[in-house]
């Protein structure tokens, strides 16, 4: 990591990653109108330790079609790394699973090609692709872009902890 951050690339540690996640939901409370029983569920993924991730990696943090090379429908390159960084493990996940579904097999591959996985993951992905109001949300209050706003404030009327 010391190395990446020579360079120039964003790190990210866990402990920040926690914490800047712990800032957004706390925003969002108040900024957004996120839900009592979203804020108690969300606090109680908080808390549990064995969600988070032990530690960072290189993210793109942009995959999408357009930035990777496809060859004989496989995969064989990803091009700009303009927004890569070390540092939260779902920055990747949360799009292919927006874009595709199939966490599952996703995890699964990532685990087979030597990538970092722990036992929470999969429902940490689960909770920052839950997230995505929050982030958009808070976004477009950062940045002046009501859009983002409102359409952020309806989806979180409508988003409830799984089995509730």
């Amino acid at each position: 990591m010391e190395d990446a951050a020579r360079t120039g690339v964003e790190v990210r540690l866990p402990g920040e990653i926690r914490s800047t996640i712990a800032r957004k939901i706390h925003r969002s409370r108040g900024e957004l109108g996120l839900s009592d029983e979203l804020w108690r569920y969300w606090q109680g993924w908080l808390d549990d330790d064995s969600t988070w991730p032990p530690r960072s990696v290189v993210a793109h943090t942009d995959i999408s079609p357009a930035n990777t090379l496809v060859v004989d429908g496989k995969l064989s390159g990803v091009i700009d790394w303009t927004d890569s960084l070390v540092g939260d493990p779902a920055a990747d996940f949360r799009r292919l699973v927006k874009q595709f579904g199939r966490l599952d097999s996703l995890v699964d591959a990532y685990a087979r090609h030597g990538g970092l996985v722990w036992p929470g993951m999969r429902r940490y992905i689960e909770e920052r692709v839950r997230m995505a109001p929050v982030d958009s949300g808070l976004y477009g209050i950062d940045s002046g872009q009501d859009r983002y706003v409102r359409t952020a404030v309806e989806r979180l009327a409508q988003l409830h902890p799984p089995g509730a």
